[in-house]
């Protein structure tokens, strides 16, 4: 069974790193890619029914009919440069795309402005955009009161180049946004391209219904195939036309054998350097997309397109603070307008900001996850508002570590689980706790079994395997607290690996101990590997379990000052009833009644008498 799950394991690893090294090379490869036009994801059929549905139940209640008057839409504009700030789309690149593409939408009276200039986000990873890798990082910085449309210095996705990626109406403010390869912002097409697809429309050549038939007469098709369109001729996506002259030079035919005759200069084709124009029914449809994203924004309250003249308010009072595995940000909320709020991070006080997280309008708190480690970084916060105002920014230095580390994979299948774990002070069981092989070898019981420890005391440790190979066992407490279990950590580690099903060790907790709350870890393996002493990396066989350690502060002194009960502040200094970490003295002449109750004290002199009424007792330590 053991050689099996040992060939189990190096498949797994095998497998791993194939998969991680997979991940890699589509962030750092980029030259010699295949080039794609466009990279918007068609919707499922599914979806596309369902929004074909909703659209024309619109048109009924509006009237069927376009646009009444011009609608503007405001842009941000988010331009990825290079974390040294270089590389970014030229702001007057961007300003003609938007003239051009107001010139094409124009008759369908929309026109878009950008709002408040231009957000600049600087990060070498970010500029080198793949669309699926990066999109969740990307949309972190959208605004909810605009178009959010991205410009990076190179645009990939599933190892293909891409001029551009779009989203179809959606009430998702995820959705609301456009990627673009700036190479691509220049030529006057793809912009309005990519802005068709926001607006409901398929490209040409769209097979997701059926592949669209040439005839318009009898056995057409066109309602129902392609891009729904019967004004848009039939497209096989060929690349066979010329460029020079704009002419279609393929003989594709279709399933009945017709000659198709694509519309070379049609936008939403992939004819790249001919194309310049919507047909009647593309127009008539981005109207009914407008409306259709416009009914979808307005139910969910997600985003609107109102970006306002007046700045908002930025947060103030941002504080930064520890937190387990996290940092957490607070702050005031200054503005009764705000769409949201964004929090952004940097290793600069003052440039190179980066947004980590987002939260909706009136929260005034978030924790960053995923913080940076061994070095001081900045937070700040701004509204999701084009035109915001962020917040000054904080520094928090932050440790290399925040959380425990999770072991590696060790595998408790083959018979080499912990199958109770128990933890003593003399007589006194403190934790016994049973279980099976954990998954990936890793039990955390941090939330379910905890235990206070006393710094001098001596405790016990006692693990039950399964007794079919020899096993040895290391227990480690984090005794600085700083997250990390290092040498001087190991409070206990058998000497050798021993067949035997109960095997038991004893430590005493250091007095340097500091109070409050850590974690115990203990690791079993078998012989085919050290005695545990690494507690994080991978063991071939055996199990890891965390419980969580409580260590009190310096005791407190306790005396009593009069005769009476125990449970009586009155008869104690300070009016303070003895805890388990008291070290208590009972006054000559003075009687302390334990009357029905258990009374706690880490040490007692008693220089006086105790009396026990009811059933009363006395816990001294543990």
């Amino acid at each position: 069974m053991k050689t099996t799950s040992t060939v189990f394991r190096c498949f797994f690893a095998s497998l791993l790193w194939l998969t991680l090294s997979t991940t890699f090379a589509q962030k750092t490869v980029n030259k010699g890619l295949k080039s794609q036009e466009c990279g918007t994801p068609t919707p499922s059929k599914e979806t596309v029914e369902a929004a074909e549905k909703a659209i024309l139940q619109l048109k009924q209640n509006l009237g069927d009919k376009g646009l009444p008057s011009v609608v503007n839409i405001p842009i941000k504009a988010h331009i990825l440069r290079q974390s040294n700030g270089t590389g970014g789309l030229n702001e007057a690149t961007l300003n003609a795309a938007i003239a051009k593409m107001n010139m094409i939408y124009q008759p369908i009276n929309l026109q878009f402005y950008l709002c408040s200039g231009v957000h600049y986000i600087d990060d070498d990873n970010l500029y080198n955009c793949d669309a699926n890798v990066d999109n969740s990082q990307l949309i972190l910085n959208n605004v909810n009161d605009a178009v959010n449309i991205y410009f990076a210095g190179v645009l990939t996705a599933n190892g293909e180049l891409l001029n551009g990626v779009s989203s179809f109406p959606s009430a998702n403010p995820a959705e609301n946004r456009i990627l673009m390869n700036n190479v691509a912002v220049g030529n006057g097409e793809t912009l309005s391209h990519e802005m068709g697809h926001y607006w409901n429309l398929f490209h040409t050549h769209e097979t997701t219904y059926a592949r669209e038939l040439v005839t318009r007469g009898a056995g057409a098709n066109c309602t129902t195939a392609g891009d729904l369109l019967c004004d848009t001729p039939a497209d096989p996506s060929s690349t066979f036309y010329n460029p020079s002259n704009c002419t279609y030079t393929g003989t594709a035919t279709d399933a009945s054998g017709a000659t198709y005759s694509p519309q070379v200069n049609n936008l939403m084709s992939y004819y790249s350097g001919c194309r310049s124009l919507f047909t009647t029914g593309q127009q008539n449809r981005i109207s009914d997309g407008y409306n259709y994203r416009l009914s979808l924004m307005q139910t969910s309250g997600a985003y609107v397109f109102n970006c306002p003249a007046v700045a908002i308010a930025a947060p103030s009072n941002v504080v930064v603070s520890y937190g387990y595995c996290a940092v957490n940000i607070t702050w005031t909320d200054n503005s009764s307008s705000e769409n949201g709020y964004i929090i952004e991070r940097s290793t600069n006080g003052s440039t190179g900001f980066i947004a980590v997280g987002t939260v909706a309008a009136n929260v005034v708190s978030f924790a960053d996850v995923s913080p940076l480690s061994g070095v001081t970084a900045y937070y700040r916060v701004v509204a999701a508002n084009s035109l915001a105002i962020p917040s000054a920014a904080t520094s928090l230095f932050i440790p290399t570590s925040l959380c425990y580390c999770i072991p590696g994979f060790t595998d408790c299948s083959a018979g080499d689980a912990i199958i109770n774990f128990a933890l003593s002070a003399g007589a006194s069981t403190l934790i016994s706790r049973s279980s099976d092989c954990g998954a990936g070898g890793y039990s955390d019981n941090t939330e379910t079994a905890s235990v206070t420890l006393i710094p001098g005391q001596t405790y016990t440790v006692t693990l039950t395997n399964q007794n079919q190979y020899p096993e040895g066992f290391t227990v480690w407490i984090d005794l600085n607290q700083d997250r990390t279990f290092d040498l001087n950590e190991i409070v206990f580690r058998s000497t050798t690996h021993i067949r035997q099903a109960v095997q038991s060790g004893t430590f005493t907790l250091p007095a340097a101990a500091l109070s409050g709350q850590t974690r115990l870890r203990v690791r079993q393996s078998d012989d085919r590997a050290e005695v545990p002493s690494s507690p994080c990396n991978s063991y071939p066989y055996g199990e890891t379990e965390d419980y969580t350690i409580v260590i009190p502060g310096p005791p407190s002194v306790v005396v009593s000052k009069t005769s009476g009960n125990w449970n009586n502040p009155s008869t104690w200094t300070g009016n303070q009833v003895p805890a388990l970490s008291s070290e208590v003295t009972i006054s000559p002449t003075h009687t302390v009644t334990v009357n029905g109750i258990t009374a706690l004290a880490r040490k007692v002199k008693l220089n006086g008498k105790i009396s026990y009424l009811n059933n009363g007792k006395l816990q001294v330590g543990q």
